[in-house]
């Protein structure tokens, strides 16, 4: 650890040196174990801005526990405006040199802080650094490790050619004078604000993921990438061709937008093939029945199954003859 300049300074003021912001809405199964992962990082010297967006469900109460018995959490009852408000005043009311995001639905593993505020100290050109991710179900049950881009070079190209999940928000660490710097996030980008917000900080210093996995990220019914998408993709392309314009590059010449949403059903298809292609068969063949239960008729669905169902060696010799008959698409 640096002895000396700002976090000497931070420490005669008894300032934290992590300052956490997380939003909060309508995320009563999921928020005390989100809250509990921050709470029991191994690196302890932190503040925790908590802001509920007008939940409705049991969210605040269960978070005023929490608050009044960590004196480190500070909540924050708000009316229902979206996250990007709370997540600026949360960098402008921070105390601490770095801010860290979370969201109420993830879960921090222990080392995440400490690594990430390494990281940062030992890089004076990096303001932003995320990890890799393990993603898990609505039930916690994991489906598969996501890999990141690690370097600031790859990171950045893939951006501007329409990278959208370099950075993993939730994961992210940031240096606070960088983002008050270029103004925070921009309000009217909500729900892509991540992605406009690295293309800006990108052009202050560097980004970086750490290649561990330091966050379990949580796919549920109801992640902006199922319900906004529509809006997600009215932003994106302005956000990608505004970046390359202010660094002198040309427009690209097409949308980087194909995403579209998919079904509950196809969810758990995904998710099915998604834990299957890691190991975690038990995980698979939850999906694959959920998905069975829901669409009995669907071909899909029974694929889904079959192939969830059998020995590695079986499912792999079966996949490998559905591609080539076209009845199953490699990525599945």
């Amino acid at each position: 650890m640096r002895k000396g300049g700002v976090l000497a300074d931070r420490r005669r003021l008894d300032a934290p040196l992590i300052s956490v912001v997380m939003p909060v809405y309508n995320v009563e199964r999921y928020v005390a174990e989100a809250v509990e992962s921050i709470l029991t990082q191994t690196f302890q010297d932190f503040e925790f801005l908590i802001f509920d967006d007008g939940s409705n469900d049991g969210s605040l109460t269960i978070l005023k526990e929490y608050a009044n018995h960590d004196k480190r959490i500070q909540l924050f009852a708000k009316p229902h405006q979206g996250y990007v408000p709370w997540l600026n005043e949360g960098i402008k009311m921070a105390r601490g040199e770095f801010i860290a995001r979370m969201d109420a639905d993830d879960v921090s593993l222990p080392q995440r802080f400490v690594r990430q505020m390494q990281h940062l100290c030992r890089h004076p050109d990096c303001v932003a650094v995320g990890c890799d991710t393990l993603m898990i179900d609505p039930d916690g049950d994991a489906l598969g490790k996501v890999i990141h881009d690690v370097e600031h070079k790859a990171i950045e190209s893939d951006l501007l050619n329409g990278g959208l999940g370099v950075i993993a928000h939730p994961t992210c660490m940031m240096r606070r004078s960088t983002l008050l710097a270029i103004g925070g996030y921009r309000e009217e980008f909500e729900s892509i604000e991540d992605f406009d917000l690295w293309l800006r900080l990108a052009e202050l210093g560097c980004l970086a993921n750490l290649p561990e996995v330091l966050l379990k990220y949580r796919v549920h019914y109801t992640n902006v990438v199922f319900t906004q998408v529509d809006r997600q993709r009215q932003h994106a392309d302005r956000i990608i061709n505004e970046a390359r314009l202010r660094r002198g590059l040309k427009p690209l010449p097409h949308s980087i937008w194909s995403y579209t949403a998919p079904t509950f059903v196809e969810r758990h298809q995904s998710w099915a093939s998604q834990a299957l292609g890691s190991g975690y068969q038990r995980t698979a063949l939850k999906h694959a029945f959920i998905s069975l239960r829901k669409a009995p008729f669907s071909p899909r669905s029974w694929l889904t199954l079959c192939v969830s169902a059998l020995p590695k060696s079986l499912r792999q010799l079966l996949k490998a003859t559905l591609v080539s008959a076209g009845l199953w698409t490699a990525s599945r």
